[in-house]
């Protein structure tokens, strides 16, 4: 159960596996503290699903770390120690890789049945990707070290709070 009296302040990230419910968390937190939420893959994805250049992504990025309060949720690695320099708080959703998977399909099926909560995305992803389940979901599985690492060297004056 999270606490609020024990975050250290009001720029909040959230991280976590994929599917392990960084957006509804966010969105849970946005509605109790008024702090706005903000996705990254909406601060990332350009308008079609066209990616940025690296220095327009750092921009974007950096617009909205600068504000005065913020709830961040999404991964991106190649940000994270970046990120970290500006948050007072970060989350971080430990979730087994197997609950991962049953929630990506059961994503997936919401998503074909139009029942998905996410309206970011503007339905860009309505199907079974194959190659997006090994990348998010597998890949992330081997790769968690270097999460835990980023985290670990970048996390001196931060709160960390881990569920």
């Amino acid at each position: 159960m999270i606490r609020l009296n024990d975050f250290k302040g009001r720029k909040i990230l959230i991280v976590g596996r994929p599917c392990s419910g960084k957006t509804s968390l966010g969105k849970q937190l946005s509605e109790i503290t008024g702090i706005n939420l903000f996705d990254l893959d909406d601060i990332y994805w350009e308008k079609g699903w066209r990616r940025p250049d690296d220095k327009t992504f750092r921009e974007n990025l950096k617009q909205v770390l600068e504000l005065e309060e913020w709830i961040i949720s999404g991964n991106y690695l190649q940000t994270l120690a970046f990120r970290m320099h500006y948050c007072s708080d970060i989350i971080i959703l430990n979730c087994t890789w197997y609950k991962a998977v049953y929630r990506y399909f059961k994503r997936i099926v919401m998503r074909v049945c139009k029942k998905e909560r996410h309206i970011s995305y503007s339905g860009w992803y309505r199907e079974f990707n194959i190659k997006f389940f090994f990348k998010k979901i597998v890949f992330y599985y081997g790769f968690y070290h270097q999460f835990n690492e980023t985290i670990n060297k970048s996390s001196g004056c931060v709160k960390i709070h881990r569920y």
